[in-house]
């Protein structure tokens, strides 16, 4: 028998590989679906998002069917939600399952009236397959992730599309790839909501001209854990954008150790034609951070910190060095609050007051010493509740009325060294933490303190009963535990001891012991 040569299969090779593959059995490829929340074909409304067969509230564009794809790692679909716009949570879609989301943008409200809530902890994952992991909510509209709900991403988050996206669950970057809100769009924190962001955080992207995005914290917790990453506000070079941070309650706390990292204003990149604006609004909560500082300064970069009753905490390793490095530090009406957080920092910011709220004056906080170096134009009380307070020989307060923390073993101290400093305001202490019958608290010190510094107005403090008069400079009055307490102008010490007729007692008791003794003898 006469077998083909050699160059026969050779030639025939190419036609014999393409029969085969068509011999081959035909495997259907998966791919990205759009699909559509349609609640009983209604195109909107309330119902269960899930993987039992029996939720069938999501259209694929010929039918509705049950969402199917739980894998990151494979092939998965971009929820929509639309219809007609509803109020606030009217359409309350119900997540009973740990579902994945994929196409960009993976979850897109079109309406708004949205929240995804869930009674179980239940974890909507975006596909790492995808560069960008994106939540767009549409110019106007708003949609909540609610209570019990995750939105757990992979790779770079971006919330965008120029609405508000509002969260009452949690937020969780599981890489630290960054996070972007843009586009006018907003994403704020509700009470009970939570965020952690692996990476840095730009309010505003590099291409947002002429746009203003914001990140609002109304009552929830955010974390920032990455060392050496920032949060920007406005990450532009070369064109016209704003964005703002704003705190109303709750926290958002940058717990990375890298001192030269905080929150940056503009990019690093100069460009004469920046003209940036940002605005950091502390109305309340609590913000930590290393630093503020500006990105480039080339072009026109405005940065802005409203201290308006929230408070400030130093980062776990803040910068010793321009610290507050903006543009404007104005105090309203809520004042500003500086958690020093057991460390030493200078500031020679000129904190001036907002004509248009004014009063709310400046309290020290924190373990730690907080230097003045400016002649502050704020009015108000300026209280000294922890730590030390000093006032430079540069350094002053325009305050009536000064406060001082006293606890048992410890109490606020200002430490003057300006030696034009003299004050004839009132004084007011907080002492309703101090259960010792007797003890001494140094409340001003310094090498420019001394004698005649002091001609107090008036004294007084938050115990009840407790109430001073005054003799020659010292102040002196009895609470209702009979404890007496005197303050002296000239030393800036504060004293208390029981009641002389409490002394008395004990030494009648003493003697009647050792007269008895001694008639037993």
């Amino acid at each position: 028998m006469k077998y083909p040569s050699f160059s026969f299969w050779k030639a025939a090779a190419p036609a014999l590989a393409i029969a085969a593959i068509a011999l081959l059995p035909l495997t259907p490829v998966s791919a990205q679906v759009t699909m559509t929340w349609n609640p009983g074909g209604a195109g909107v409304g309330s119902g269960n998002w899930s993987l039992n067969p029996g939720d069938t509230n999501w259209n694929n564009g010929s039918a509705n069917v049950t969402w199917t794809t739980t894998s990151t790692s494979g092939v998965a679909d971009k929820a929509v939600f639309g219809g007609a716009d509803g109020t606030a949570g009217q359409y309350v879609v119900t997540l009973s399952s740990n579902v994945s989301v994929g196409t960009i943008p993976a979850l897109n409200f079109q309406s708004s009236g949205y929240i995804i809530q869930a009674s179980n902890n239940q974890t909507i994952s975006f596909s790492s397959t995808y560069v960008n992991e994106t939540v767009n909510v549409s110019a106007g509209k708003t949609a909540e992730i609610g209570s019990k709900v995750t939105l757990a991403f992979n790779q770079t988050t971006e919330v965008n599309g120029g609405g508000t996206l509002n969260v009452s669950g949690r937020l969780q970057q599981n890489t630290n790839n960054g996070f972007v809100i843009s586009g006018n769009s907003t994403l704020n924190f509700l009470a009970g909501g939570s965020g952690l962001v692996q990476g840095s955080w730009q309010v505003g992207s590099t291409t947002d001209a002429g746009r203003f995005s914001q990140l609002i914290v109304s009552g929830g917790n955010v974390t920032m854990n990455q060392n050496g990453s920032n949060l920007v506000l406005a990450n532009v070079s070369g064109l016209t954008s704003a964005a703002n941070l704003t705190i109303s309650s709750g926290s958002l706390l940058m717990t990375g150790t890298t001192s030269t990292a905080g929150i940056r204003f503009a990019s690093t990149t100069g460009n004469a034609s920046t003209n940036m604006t940002g605005v950091v609004n502390l109305d309340g909560g609590t913000l930590q951070t290393n630093r503020f500082f500006e990105g480039s300064a080339t072009g026109n970069i405005s940065s802005t910190v409203n201290f308006n009753g929230g408070i400030l905490k130093l980062g776990n390793n803040a910068t010793t060095t321009n610290y507050l490095g903006v543009d404007n530090a104005i105090v309203k009406a809520g004042g500003a609050r500086i958690d020093t957080n057991g460390q030493s920092l200078s500031l020679s910011n000129n904190f001036t007051e907002d004509p248009l709220s004014t009063g709310g004056g400046f309290e020290k906080r924190g373990a730690g010493t907080l230097t003045l170096t400016a002649v502050n134009g704020f009015t108000g009380n300026t209280t000294v509740t922890e730590g030390t307070l000093v006032l430079s020989s540069t350094g002053s307060v325009a305050s009536s009325t000064l406060g001082f923390g006293v606890k048992d073993a410890t109490n606020g101290l200002l430490t003057v060294q300006n030696a034009g400093f003299s004050f004839s305001g009132n004084l007011t202490l907080d002492l309703a933490t101090v259960t010792v019958s007797s003890g001494s608290w140094t409340l001003f010190n310094g090498a420019e303190f001394g004698a005649g510094d002091l001609n107090l107005a008036d004294l007084t403090s938050n115990l009840v009963g407790l109430s001073f008069s005054n003799s020659s400079g010292v102040w002196s009055g009895t609470d209702l535990s009979s404890r007496t307490w005197t303050f002296t102008e000239d030393s800036g010490v504060l004293q208390v001891v029981p009641e002389p007729t409490t002394w008395a007692l004990v030494g009648l008791g003493l003697g009647a012991t050792l007269f008895f003794r001694r008639r037993k003898d």
